[in-house]
Order: C-alpha cells, then sequence, then structure tokens
C-alpha cells in the first residue's frame, strides 16, 4: 500500500467518525465497537 492510499483511507475514516459524532453523536462508533468486541470474544471461544 503506498503511503497516498493509506492517507486517503485514514482521512476516509477520521471524515466517517467525525460525521458519526455530528448526526449521531457517536451511536454507531460506539454499536460498532460493541459488535466488534462480541466478535472478538467470538473468535477467542473457537480457538
Amino acid at each position: 500500500m503506498s503511503d497516498r492510499t493509506a492517507l486517503i483511507i485514514a482521512i476516509i475514516i477520521v471524515a466517517a467518525i467525525i460525521t458519526d459524532f455530528v448526526f449521531n453523536s457517536g451511536d454507531g462508533l460506539f454499536f460498532i465497537a460493541k459488535k466488534g468486541e462480541q466478535f472478538i470474544e467470538w473468535v477467542a471461544f473457537w480457538r
């Protein structure tokens, strides 16, 4: 991955987080974090 591609992806992620906080008070990010935690626990169970 080139530096330019990494920078574009980082800008998109930061813009999505800022948009979530502006329009949804961070609810979407919190939902994704909870689902990510559940997924990690599920994967750890099968380990």
